[in-house]
C-alpha cells in the first residue's frame, strides 16, 4: 500500500516526459542513500497523465517539489484525513 502517490499531468509532461522522470529518479535514489524505505512503488501511464507511487508521504512531496523547482508548473499537495496518504499534483500546460 502506497504512503503517498504523485500524479502529474498537461502538455509539458507529454514534451518533457523523460525529463522529469530523470528528476524523479535521481531525487529517489537521493533520497534512499539516507532513508532506504523511501522508495519509488510504481510508475504508470495513463491518458497522457504520470502516477508514481511512494512507500513514503515524504517521498512523493520531494518529488513534486522538485519538479515544480525544476519546470515550474502548478503543484498541489492533499493530505488524507486519516490515513497516512498524501497526493501531490503537478501540472503545467505550457
Amino acid at each position: 500500500m502506497p504512503a503517498g502517490l504523485l500524479f502529474l499531468a498537461g502538455d509539458y509532461l507529454g514534451k518533457h516526459r523523460e525529463e522529469i522522470l530523470n528528476i524523479v529518479r535521481n531525487q529517489a535514489e537521493s533520497a534512499a542513500v539516507h532513508r532506504p524505505l523511501q522508495r519509488i512503488m510504481w510508475i504508470e501511464e495513463k491518458n497522457g497523465t504520470s502516477e508514481i507511487a511512494t512507500t513514503q508521504s515524504h517521498l512523493a512531496t520531494r518529488l513534486g517539489k522538485a519538479i515544480e523547482s525544476a519546470c515550474k508548473g502548478s503543484l498541489e499537495i492533499k493530505h488524507g484525513d486519516e490515513a497516512q496518504l498524501v497526493r501531490v499534483y503537478w501540472r503545467r500546460d505550457a
